[in-house]
Protein backbone atom coordinates (compact mmCIF):
# COMPACT_ATOMS: atom_id res chain seq x y z
CA UNK A 1 0.00 0.00 0.00
CA UNK A 2 3.00 2.24 0.30
CA UNK A 3 4.11 4.61 3.25
CA UNK A 4 1.55 4.52 6.45
CA UNK A 5 0.97 6.91 8.86
CA UNK A 6 2.78 5.74 12.50
CA UNK A 7 1.09 6.70 15.70
CA UNK A 8 2.72 6.78 19.12
CA UNK A 9 -0.29 5.77 20.95
CA UNK A 10 0.53 8.94 22.96
CA UNK A 11 -0.64 12.09 20.81
CA UNK A 12 -0.04 11.84 17.60
CA UNK A 13 -3.05 12.38 15.40
CA UNK A 14 -4.64 14.00 11.95
CA UNK A 15 -7.21 16.59 12.00
CA UNK A 16 -9.46 16.82 9.79
CA UNK A 17 -10.96 20.66 9.99
CA UNK A 18 -14.32 22.05 8.24
CA UNK A 19 -16.35 18.48 8.46
CA UNK A 20 -19.70 21.12 8.38
CA UNK A 21 -18.08 21.53 4.34
CA UNK A 22 -19.29 17.85 3.47
CA UNK A 23 -22.23 16.84 1.73
CA UNK A 24 -25.01 15.58 4.18
CA UNK A 25 -25.04 12.29 3.94
CA UNK A 26 -27.55 10.08 4.98
CA UNK A 27 -25.84 6.84 4.43
CA UNK A 28 -21.91 5.90 4.44
CA UNK A 29 -19.20 3.94 4.72
CA UNK A 30 -15.55 3.71 7.06
CA UNK A 31 -13.16 1.65 6.31
CA UNK A 32 -9.44 1.46 6.91
CA UNK A 33 -6.28 -1.00 7.21
CA UNK A 34 -5.03 -1.13 10.80
CA UNK A 35 -1.46 -3.05 12.51
CA UNK A 36 -1.46 -2.65 16.11
CA UNK A 37 0.85 -4.49 19.06
CA UNK A 38 0.28 -5.45 22.53
CA UNK A 39 1.69 -2.67 23.56
CA UNK A 40 -1.56 -0.19 23.30
CA UNK A 41 -2.32 1.38 26.66
CA UNK A 42 -5.79 2.35 25.43
CA UNK A 43 -8.51 1.77 23.16
CA UNK A 44 -6.90 2.57 19.61
CA UNK A 45 -9.63 4.68 17.96
CA UNK A 46 -8.78 4.65 14.24
CA UNK A 47 -11.20 7.37 13.16
CA UNK A 48 -13.61 9.64 14.28
CA UNK A 49 -16.29 12.30 14.14
CA UNK A 50 -17.81 15.08 17.12
CA UNK A 51 -20.97 17.05 16.48
CA UNK A 52 -20.68 18.71 19.63
CA UNK A 53 -16.78 18.61 21.03
CA UNK A 54 -18.41 15.91 23.22
CA UNK A 55 -19.65 12.77 21.47
CA UNK A 56 -18.98 10.79 18.67
CA UNK A 57 -21.27 10.34 16.09
CA UNK A 58 -19.70 7.83 14.32
CA UNK A 59 -16.00 5.81 14.14
CA UNK A 60 -14.18 3.25 14.04
CA UNK A 61 -11.51 1.90 16.65
CA UNK A 62 -9.35 -1.38 17.64
CA UNK A 63 -9.90 -2.21 21.41
CA UNK A 64 -7.10 -3.15 23.41
CA UNK A 65 -9.31 -4.67 26.16
CA UNK A 66 -11.20 -7.23 23.55
CA UNK A 67 -8.10 -7.36 21.25
CA UNK A 68 -11.25 -6.72 18.58
CA UNK A 69 -12.33 -4.65 15.73
CA UNK A 70 -15.07 -1.82 17.04
CA UNK A 71 -17.97 0.44 15.29
CA UNK A 72 -19.74 3.30 16.89
CA UNK A 73 -22.84 5.26 15.58
CA UNK A 74 -26.08 6.24 17.37
CA UNK A 75 -29.54 5.43 17.64
CA UNK A 76 -32.78 7.43 17.69
CA UNK A 77 -32.12 8.62 21.31
CA UNK A 78 -28.95 9.88 20.46
CA UNK A 79 -27.66 6.80 22.39
CA UNK A 80 -23.90 5.52 21.03
CA UNK A 81 -24.18 2.13 19.76
CA UNK A 82 -21.14 0.13 19.97
CA UNK A 83 -20.79 -3.29 17.81
CA UNK A 84 -17.28 -5.08 18.41
CA UNK A 85 -16.39 -7.60 15.95
CA UNK A 86 -16.35 -11.31 16.85
CA UNK A 87 -12.77 -11.95 15.78
CA UNK A 88 -10.39 -11.21 18.37
CA UNK A 89 -6.46 -11.23 18.58
CA UNK A 90 -6.26 -8.55 15.98
CA UNK A 91 -3.71 -6.74 18.22
CA UNK A 92 -1.36 -9.10 16.49
CA UNK A 93 1.09 -6.15 14.69
CA UNK A 94 -0.47 -7.67 11.29
CA UNK A 95 -2.11 -5.45 8.91
CA UNK A 96 -6.15 -5.76 9.12
CA UNK A 97 -8.98 -4.17 7.57
CA UNK A 98 -12.13 -2.92 9.13
CA UNK A 99 -15.22 -1.89 7.53
CA UNK A 100 -18.16 0.13 8.99
CA UNK A 101 -20.66 0.63 6.25
CA UNK A 102 -23.96 2.23 7.48
CA UNK A 103 -27.88 2.75 5.71
CA UNK A 104 -29.95 3.65 8.26
CA UNK A 105 -31.46 1.98 10.58
CA UNK A 106 -29.04 -0.86 9.41
CA UNK A 107 -25.17 -0.85 9.89
CA UNK A 108 -22.75 -3.88 9.20
CA UNK A 109 -19.06 -4.48 10.36
CA UNK A 110 -16.51 -6.61 8.48
CA UNK A 111 -12.69 -7.67 9.49
CA UNK A 112 -10.84 -8.83 6.15
CA UNK A 113 -13.56 -9.30 4.26
CA UNK A 114 -16.14 -11.63 7.16
CA UNK A 115 -19.06 -10.03 7.95
CA UNK A 116 -18.97 -9.69 12.46
CA UNK A 117 -22.27 -7.90 13.29
CA UNK A 118 -24.65 -5.70 12.30
CA UNK A 119 -27.07 -3.50 13.78
CA UNK A 120 -30.74 -2.32 13.05
CA UNK A 121 -30.81 0.55 15.62
CA UNK A 122 -28.65 3.49 13.49
CA UNK A 123 -30.84 6.68 13.14
CA UNK A 124 -29.37 9.17 10.63
CA UNK A 125 -29.51 12.27 11.24
CA UNK A 126 -27.84 11.41 14.58
CA UNK A 127 -25.00 9.23 13.20
CA UNK A 128 -24.20 11.74 10.18
CA UNK A 129 -24.36 15.25 12.19
CA UNK A 130 -20.86 15.94 11.49
CA UNK A 131 -21.24 19.50 12.47
CA UNK A 132 -18.41 21.76 12.15
CA UNK A 133 -15.62 20.53 14.51
CA UNK A 134 -12.86 17.93 12.87
CA UNK A 135 -12.80 14.63 12.38
CA UNK A 136 -9.65 12.96 13.51
CA UNK A 137 -7.56 10.37 12.15
CA UNK A 138 -5.64 8.05 15.28
CA UNK A 139 -7.53 9.58 18.71
CA UNK A 140 -11.13 9.93 20.10
CA UNK A 141 -13.51 12.38 18.01
CA UNK A 142 -12.27 15.17 20.70
CA UNK A 143 -8.77 14.59 20.41
CA UNK A 144 -8.41 13.87 24.46
CA UNK A 145 -8.25 9.93 24.39
CA UNK A 146 -8.12 6.79 22.73
CA UNK A 147 -4.79 7.77 21.10
CA UNK A 148 -4.24 4.81 18.33
CA UNK A 149 -0.50 3.45 18.71
CA UNK A 150 0.81 1.59 15.28
CA UNK A 151 0.02 1.90 11.72
CA UNK A 152 -3.01 3.04 10.38
CA UNK A 153 -3.26 2.81 6.21
CA UNK A 154 -5.96 3.71 3.36
CA UNK A 155 -8.05 5.23 5.38
CA UNK A 156 -11.26 6.03 3.11
CA UNK A 157 -14.96 7.60 3.73
CA UNK A 158 -17.76 6.83 1.32
CA UNK A 159 -21.12 8.56 0.83
CA UNK A 160 -23.19 5.46 0.21
CA UNK A 161 -22.78 1.80 1.92
CA UNK A 162 -21.28 -0.85 0.23
CA UNK A 163 -22.55 -4.31 -0.43
CA UNK A 164 -20.93 -7.40 0.87
CA UNK A 165 -19.26 -7.85 -2.39
CA UNK A 166 -17.72 -4.52 -2.98
CA UNK A 167 -15.90 -5.16 0.93
CA UNK A 168 -14.91 -8.25 -0.19
CA UNK A 169 -13.10 -6.64 -3.34
CA UNK A 170 -11.77 -3.95 -1.32
CA UNK A 171 -10.15 -6.52 1.04
CA UNK A 172 -8.37 -8.53 -1.83
CA UNK A 173 -7.94 -5.90 -4.57
CA UNK A 174 -7.74 -2.96 -3.03
CA UNK A 175 -7.94 -0.83 -6.13
CA UNK A 176 -8.72 -2.48 -9.15
CA UNK A 177 -11.34 -0.68 -10.93
CA UNK A 178 -12.51 1.37 -8.43
CA UNK A 179 -10.12 4.17 -9.07
CA UNK A 180 -7.71 5.99 -11.79
CA UNK A 181 -4.43 5.37 -11.09
CA UNK A 182 -3.97 9.12 -9.71
CA UNK A 183 -6.47 8.46 -7.22
CA UNK A 184 -5.47 5.20 -5.93
CA UNK A 185 -3.99 6.69 -2.64
CA UNK A 186 -3.00 9.84 -1.48
CA UNK A 187 0.20 9.60 0.62
CA UNK A 188 0.26 11.79 3.23
CA UNK A 189 2.40 12.88 6.53
CA UNK A 190 0.58 13.64 9.48
CA UNK A 191 1.52 17.36 8.82
CA UNK A 192 -0.05 17.55 5.41
CA UNK A 193 -2.56 15.29 6.61
CA UNK A 194 -5.22 18.31 7.35
CA UNK A 195 -5.90 18.56 3.32
CA UNK A 196 -7.05 14.46 3.24
CA UNK A 197 -10.12 15.29 1.41
CA UNK A 198 -10.82 14.00 -1.97
CA UNK A 199 -14.11 15.33 -4.15
CA UNK A 200 -15.21 12.30 -6.47
CA UNK A 201 -18.12 9.65 -6.87
CA UNK A 202 -19.64 8.37 -3.85
CA UNK A 203 -15.86 9.24 -2.01
CA UNK A 204 -15.62 12.18 0.44
CA UNK A 205 -11.97 10.93 2.21
CA UNK A 206 -9.28 8.19 0.65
Amino acid sequence: FGPSLSFDGVNDQVVLPNCNTFPALTAGTMTAWFRTGAASASDNRIFSFTPDGTNTSIGICALRSTTAASAFARDSSNVLIQMNSTRTGLNDSVLHQIVWSVSPPNGVLYVDGVLQGSSASIHAGNTFNFGALPARIGSSATGASAPFSGRLDNIRLYNRAVTASEVMRLYTEPFAGLWTPKQRMIRATAAAASTLLLRRRRMLVA
